[in-house]
């Protein structure tokens, strides 16, 4: 009887796992992509979705060998012909496989999942395009459609370039993302992914986005971002971004920021938005670099509300409260209606011990749409001290 049950145990427990492994889809290239999606995979944590991004894989594949059969490109050809008609026959062959262009969803794998043509979402999404891609994409009959924002379809031309030897990395702008291809003689083309448009001018989005120098400096935007680079930015967004994709654990938040400064150590950006994990590890030194960052990029951008409350709330942390009190009354003054502001202020008396002055700013800070606190301490202390 203990026999059997050492096989039993030794069989469920050693062979069935590897048989559910070898049944994983292996991705049969390794893109940009395919790394990004890897990342989210992890990041998501969930079982169910874990063993349904194999479709996703399966998707990319498929994309990726029919561009292969389909196009065609010599680095030795390289002219601004020869990259118009490369990157039509690219956009053609998303739009024939189903992709919309336009909003995504929260995550890349709900953006690459299926959704049937008969399904009530199709006519909003088309009705959302502009008037030539909906009549383009009203042409063809898929079978099944696909959502596909800046950000996936630049990693689609990026995946499908990366197997044709294209010349081409990504372009990041304020809260947008397009295609650049090199040309002989540092010339370039632009390329909005979604809409297939080009051009060759970066003039024309500094002054879409209103980008000052300082910004461009300090955001590296129009800096090509090839594949480690953009390994590293979302690397940083899945680890952190609790807004645009859900939470993961904060040992996992914390390898994946790792892994991002490791790939782009040097990028203010990504160092900002590190912040955002920083300021709740009760890590001081952490605290003091993200003060001292903020304060450096309050220099190239002055009176950046989100640079402020960073600042602030870091400087709070590590013993430099009567400092801000100073400080943000001074702020205060200019825009006495910033509810954040203000309730940071609130927390900066209640830090020094000024209990009046914290119920009274906490109190401003309601009226003006502050109700919630992260802060277990400043909750506590309003429901006890203020009425």
């Amino acid at each position: 009887m203990n026999y059997w049950l050492f096989v039993c145990f030794f069989y469920f427990g050693s062979v069935l796992p590897l048989v559910a492994q070898q049944e994983r889809y292996m991705p049969r290239y390794s893109s940009t992509l395919h790394t990004v999606l890897k990342m989210e995979e992890v990041r998501i944590g969930r079982t169910d979705l874990i063993n349904r991004y194999d479709s996703t894989f399966r998707l990319v594949d498929h994309l990726i060998d029919r561009a292969h059969k389909e196009i065609s490109f010599s680095p030795g050809e390289n002219s601004n012909a020869a990259a118009k008609l490369v990157l039509k026959n690219i956009h053609e062959l998303l739009l024939d496989e189903g992709f919309i262009f336009n909003r995504s969803k929260g995550s890349f794998y709900e953006s690459l999942t299926p959704i049937a043509p008969d399904s009530p979402e199709i006519p909003k999404y088309l009705g959302n395009l502009r008037p030539a891609e909906r009549r383009a994409a009203a042409k063809r009959k898929p079978e099944a459609y696909y959502l596909a924002d800046c950000d996936i379809s630049v990693l689609l031309y990026m995946a499908i370039g990366e197997l044709l030897q294209l010349p081409v990395t990504a372009v990041w702008l304020p809260k947008h993302m397009i295609l650049r291809w090199e040309l002989p003689d540092n010339n370039m083309l632009l390329v909005e992914t979604q809409t297939g448009r080009i051009s060759n001018s970066e003039v024309a989005y500094r002054e879409k986005y209103r980008i000052s120098l300082a910004e461009e400096v300090a955001y590296e935007y129009f800096k090509p971002l090839g594949p480690t680079e953009l390994k590293g930015l979302y690397s940083m967004l899945f680890g952190i971004d609790k807004w645009m994709y859900p939470p993961c654990s904060d040992s996992v938040r914390g390898q994946l920021l790792d892994q991002a400064l490791q790939l782009r150590p040097a990028m203010p950006f990504l160092q900002v938005m590190c912040i955002n994990h920083w300021l709740i590890t009760n890590d001081t030194a952490r605290f003091n670099k993200a003060s001292e960052l903020a304060a450096t990029l309050l220099k190239i951008t002055p009176r950046h509300n989100y640079y402020q409350l960073v600042h602030a709330y870091a400087a709070i942390k590590t013993g430099k409260a009567s400092e801000m009190v100073v400080q943000l009354e001074q702020e205060l003054q200019a825009n006495p209606a910033n509810g954040a502001m203000v309730d940071m202020l609130g927390y900066a008396y209640l830090k020094t011990g000024q209990s009046e002055k914290a119920c009274e700013f906490f109190s401003k800070a309601k009226v003006l749409g502050i109700t919630a606190h992260a802060e277990k301490e400043i909750q506590s202390f309003i429901e006890k001290s203020c009425n």
